[in-house]
């Protein structure tokens, strides 16, 4: 291992302290430019997840239509079956 003279110790020292200032000066821009997008990215996926909800709301809503409107052809297809067979019946009949 070897030894620094004091003058080489002061480069280093000089240097490791501009670099620590110039990280400083680079944190302290990039901080509020980060904590705005992080807001706003916030914002967003809030504004995501309302409206996803809104769309389940929408969809859960359509299926409950869709399967009325089944139920009711079912019960529709039913009751023509009903009335076709009674017909029938009535032809044989005669």
């Amino acid at each position: 291992m070897y030894l620094l003279s004091p003058k080489q110790q002061n480069v280093m020292k000089q240097l490791k302290e501009m670099k620590e200032k110039a990280q400083m000066e680079k944190d302290h821009y990039w901080k509020p430019i980060m904590a705005d997008l992080k807001m706003e990215c916030d914002v967003f996926k809030n504004e995501y997840k309302s409206k996803e909800n809104e769309w389940k709301l929408e969809r859960m809503t359509f299926k409950a239509e869709r399967d009325a409107f089944k139920s009711e052809r079912d019960i529709l297809k039913d009751q023509n079956r009903k009335r076709h067979f009674k017909s029938r019946k009535r032809c044989i009949e005669i």
